[in-house]
């Protein structure tokens, strides 16, 4: 009996050696291959010391991040032209809404169906275009809340906070502090290049935080 009990124990023991064998040869494998890649990664964007924040976007070393659909603004183009309703574009992850006023001034409204979370500016922020020589405008919204990106339930309340730190522009590969201000880029729309039209040929475009994330989009409604 105690040869036979000897003789499992060893079988038992035989096996969770090789287990054990196999586990610290993948760790070593992994730390090996980690130390090989460290230089071939680089950081758009970095710190915000007034935010205490270190939002930038890794990306490995020799590529780009996502930058998804970026043409400029179709030709005699003027900022009044973003005058309006802005909504979802087509199949777009978005739940929220941008009215922009000709005063300059602009209404934010959120409503998600899922959370049952809402929310409505109760007063007009202030909303400005940056005109960049790619032909791709910044449309800057003042105060505005990042809700339709992150895990909060709540846009009233931590809007403020998603909104804060290191948002990138994929079109220009830069980061952009976004602590007070956050923007949408202004691209133009080639309907033969991309699924479905939007009036006037463009689109808002959000940033992002990540180089694998897709990013929603507005268009302007008639």
């Amino acid at each position: 009996m105690s040869t036979t009990y000897g003789e499992v124990n060893w079988f038992y023991g035989s096996d969770s050696m090789i287990k054990i064998i196999t586990v610290i040869v993948t760790i070593l494998g992994a730390v090996i291959l980690t130390s090989c890649n460290l230089s071939r990664y680089m950081v758009y964007g970095g710190l915000d010391p007034t935010d205490d924040s270190f939002r930038g976007v890794v990306v490995k070393d020799g590529t780009e991040p996502k930058s998804g659909y970026c043409l400029p603004v179709p030709e005699g183009l003027d900022e009044l032209d973003l005058v309006g309703k802005w909504v979802p574009y087509i199949s777009s992850s978005v739940n929220t809404t941008l009215i922009l006023h000709e005063d300059g001034t602009y209404r934010q409204l959120y409503d998600n169906p899922i959370t049952g979370d809402s929310y409505e500016s109760s007063y007009k922020h202030r909303w400005w275009v940056e005109k960049l020589e790619s032909g791709i405008w910044r449309v800057h919204l003042a105060g505005m809340k990042m809700c339709d990106h992150g895990l909060y339930s709540d846009c009233e309340r931590y809007g403020d906070e998603a909104r804060r730190g290191m948002w990138f522009d994929p079109c220009h590969k830069e980061g952009v502090n976004t602590r007070e201000n956050f923007f949408l880029l202004v691209i133009g729309l080639d309907p033969e290049k991309i699924f479905g039209e939007a009036p006037k040929d463009i689109l808002l475009k959000y940033p992002i935080q990540d180089p694998d994330t897709t990013t929603g989009s507005f268009q302007l409604q008639e």
